[in-house]
């Protein structure tokens, strides 16, 4: 009798260990299911931040070469007045 105990008891304690294993193992791919989830979040989150900063970079690369050429513009008006004024020295210097 005492054998019958001891296995019915190991039986039960088999089936208890192996229903443990196998929630176990159902939690343990829940939670990998969601860590990935997570994951796959997280990287559309780091790409959407990146195509932002893309984005501002591109504005800001347009507007300094807008600027730039407005520097350019600028020097070259610069060089005619100074051509202009060198001229009418030259003038005045030809007249006096």
């Amino acid at each position: 009798m005492e054998m019958e105990f001891f296995g019915f008891a190991i039986t039960l304690l088999s089936v208890v260990i192996a229903i443990q294993t196998w929630r176990n193992g159902r939690w343990m791919k829940e939670m990998l299911r969601v860590i990935h989830q997570e994951g796959e979040e997280r990287h559309q989150e780091v790409v959407k931040l990146m195509e932002k900063m893309d984005e501002r970079m591109d504005r800001r690369h347009q507007e300094v070469v807008k600027l730039f050429h407005g520097v350019v513009k600028l020097m070259e008006k610069m060089d005619e007045r100074t051509a202009k004024i060198a001229e009418l020295i030259k003038n005045q210097k030809s007249i006096s």
